[in-house]
């Protein structure tokens, strides 16, 4: 992050309007007229995406807190416009009764995601994309908490443009990585099945996905050491983690992008206690003592059969 908050960032520099069609490709159930609307709004939106490309320098999601303008604000605004009778934005699937109805995940995705040999580097982000909404529809979590898919995806379509392609270690490929051994042991682990509850295993992969999202590519010290604006805000205190966590419920607040505003009050609670908990825990100084905790518990955890153990490994 610079100070003066002319960073760049690949995914951040492109028109609005680009990324539409891209994400548009992965709609493979987006209805016809959906479809025709999304080329409508591009076409009105060709001059703004003109003088988007030529405004300047994009600024670092890190420096400020989501500032109104960036790159995902205006990919919102390219695709919520209207609403439906309940007032949210446009949904991108066809709906019978409940808002998840007419979502299929794409063929064959979920079956290489439920194995250990699934590499995210085989992949383009933008192919990445759908993979929190295909885990969680797996888990059955998107049908549990009656979540929107269109919301689910205008959400990690955001989080990924918070990711900058130039870091070799902590950009999306990684972030999808985490989620993936996260959703591995929803899936297929005995002792997590036990010990979490749903409304856990979805504040878990939310958590992974967002856990490094906006990283400006170096680490916590240097915020200290140059009193960065991130530093001062967080009193020092696991610094690029807090920022994380707090880009992820900002985001999870946006018209367009709230996929859990459909959660009760104690849910929500529990997942923005639980996430921000996650998030935190990732901050390297903490792990010694984290470790030696989970070996503290491990023997009173239900144990795994080895049977399961296997075919958890494909």
């Amino acid at each position: 992050m610079l100070e003066d908050g002319n960073v760049d960032t690949a995914a951040d520099s492109l028109p609005s309007v680009q990324l539409i069609p891209e994400l548009a490709k992965l709609l493979h159930a987006m209805p016809a007229n959906v479809a025709a609307d999304l080329q409508q709004q591009q076409r009105e939106n060709d001059g703004e995406a003109e003088v988007t490309a030529t405004s300047g320098a994009a600024r670092e999601p890190s420096d400020e807190l989501l500032a109104d303008g960036d790159g995902g604000a205006s990919l919102i605004a390219a695709t919520t416009a209207g609403s439906d009778t309940r007032g949210n934005s446009p949904r991108l699937y066809a709906l019978e009764n409940k808002p998840w109805h007419g979502y299929r995940p794409r063929a064959g995705m979920v079956e290489k995601m439920l194995r250990w040999d699934f590499n995210t580097l085989d992949y383009q982000p933008v192919d990445l994309v759908p993979c929190l909404l295909e885990m969680l529809w797996h888990l059955g979590l998107v049908q549990k908490f009656d979540l929107e898919p269109d919301k689910v995806l205008r959400f990690s379509w955001n989080v990924r443009l918070r990711y900058r392609d130039i870091n070799p270690y902590h950009n999306f490929l990684h972030a999808i990585s985490v989620v993936h051994v996260c959703f591995l042991a929803c899936a297929h682990s005995d002792t997590a099945k036990a010990i979490l509850l749903p409304i856990d295993r979805l504040a878990l992969l939310l958590a992974a996905l967002a856990h490094d999202q906006a990283h400006p590519g170096h680490n916590a010290k240097l915020e200290q050491e140059t009193l960065s604006r991130l530093a001062i805000r967080y009193n020092d205190s696991s610094v690029l983690e807090n920022h994380h966590a707090a880009v992820l419920f900002d985001l999870l607040q946006r018209p367009g992008l709230d996929c859990i505003s459909g959660l009760d009050v104690a849910d929500y609670k529990r997942l923005r206690k639980i996430a921000i908990a996650a998030i935190l825990a990732t901050d390297m100084a903490k792990h010694g003592d984290l470790a030696k905790k989970a070996d503290a518990v491990a023997p009173s955890l239900p144990a795994v059969p080895a049977a399961a153990s296997r075919e958890s490994k494909g």
